[in-house]
């Protein structure tokens, strides 16, 4: 709709300069991904074809709560298709990055779900789409989100987001 009051700026004031500013996601760059690129960025990110694939896409850090994440992952684990799988990206920052993610790897082999979770590197933002478009479900459980912009790129790309209920 932001580009339709854009054009209709323009007509209606020929004269001025009318910019349009993304404010949030851009919904040409995050946008349904065809079949068989799915294929292959699965194939890529060492996922199985047929797995149902829940992704945490946030940054490695206190505010996001990946622990609980994985946490809820492990208890719904059994409830969940065979071959599902939970993508985390190791996106961290700060001194104890590494710490951090060896943590993680350490809690999902103690919650038993090492070998359903996948373990993508940090990766630039042009290859987020490619990443969702290889996930069914986007998690968002941060302590606090002013603009879940996870959650929107995972529904601009035609998939659900899994996100905490957050005061407003």
């Amino acid at each position: 709709e932001s580009r339709l009051l854009a054009d209709a700026a323009r007509q209606r004031f020929p004269d001025a300069c009318v910019e349009l500013i993304c404010l949030g996601i851009d919904p040409d760059h995050h946008k349904k991904v065809p079949a068989t690129q799915r294929r292959e960025w699965r194939a890529a990110l060492d996922i199985p074809e047929d797995a149902t694939v829940f992704l945490s896409a946030r940054g490695i850090g206190d505010g996001y709560r990946q622990p609980e994440i994985l946490k809820a992952f492990a208890s719904a684990l059994c409830d969940l298709p065979a071959q599902s799988r939970l993508a985390m990206i190791e996106l961290t920052r700060g001194w104890d990055r590494r710490e951090r993610v060896q943590e993680l790897k350490a809690l999902a082999s103690r919650l038993g779900v090492a070998d359903h979770v996948c373990w993508l590197p940090e990766l630039r933002h042009v290859m987020m789409p490619g990443v969702y478009g290889a996930c069914d479900y986007v998690i968002n459980y941060p302590v606090a989100d002013a603009f879940p912009s996870t959650v929107m790129e995972a529904v601009a790309r035609g998939g659900p987001g899994i996100s905490a209920d957050l005061p407003a």
